[in-house]
């Protein structure tokens, strides 16, 4: 693993408690490994396994939840830094209902929850601070899974854009402001339809209330 590759996984959200020693440390050990993925290929799928922890050092990934009826909908979109594998830690007996699939060509930083969780493998320090990371990933997840309930709880398609954009905005703390999502992910996230999405914020548009380009928007009123 080359050093520039090292200060990706180092910065990232799993390691942000540990200083460059420390996860030096890990990566002598080699505890961890890094894999690719295939576009298309499912990395975790429902009722498998999945005992690692992941960080997304390139590509993309979507989280699907998939219905008998062959009905699917994008609960969420993970780009390079993103964090895989948290939920294993806590879900217990419960059966993981989504498949993790790889949107584009993927490498993966992965470093199995024993080594985290167990003592022997790692210094009871950095274990401690490992566990203290996934602890602040874990209610900030909680809290991004509130919000998304709130923004579909209304059915109005108007009200339900605008209270995302609003948590968009609120986030940045700006007036102006890039969403995370393209038009056809942003209709994946809000749970609507592509087209009847780009038919209301023309709407919104024209009456005033919010301005766009692309990404890119503002609140008008």
């Amino acid at each position: 693993m080359d050093n520039s590759t090292k200060r990706r996984i180092a910065t990232s959200k799993l390691f942000r408690n540990l200083d460059w020693e420390e996860a030096d440390q890990i990566f002598e050990m080699n505890i961890g490994s890094i894999r690719e993925y295939s576009k298309g290929e499912i990395i975790i799928s429902p009722e498998e396994p999945f005992n690692y922890l992941g960080v997304i050092l390139s590509g993309e990934m979507d989280v699907l939840r998939v219905f008998e009826n062959g009905e699917q909908y994008q609960v969420h979109l993970l780009r390079a830094g993103n964090l895989i594998g948290i939920d294993t830690i806590t879900k217990g007996n419960d059966v993981n209902l989504f498949f993790h699939i790889a949107k584009t060509d993927m490498q993966i930083y992965l470093l199995p929850v024993g080594s985290v969780l167990k003592p022997g493998k790692i210094s009871d320090t950095i274990r401690q601070k490992l566990t203290e990371g996934i602890l602040g990933i874990l209610v900030h997840e909680n809290f991004r899974q509130h919000q998304k309930v709130d923004v579909l709880s209304v059915n109005n398609l108007r009200e339900r854009i605008y209270r995302y954009l609003s948590y968009q905005q609120f986030k940045r703390r700006t007036s102006s402001f890039e969403v995370p999502y393209n038009r056809e992910q942003m209709a994946d996230y809000l749970c609507v339809n592509r087209s009847a999405l780009s038919r209301e914020l023309s709407k919104m548009e024209k009456d005033g209330i919010i301005k766009y380009n692309r990404n890119r928007f503002e609140i008008l009123k």
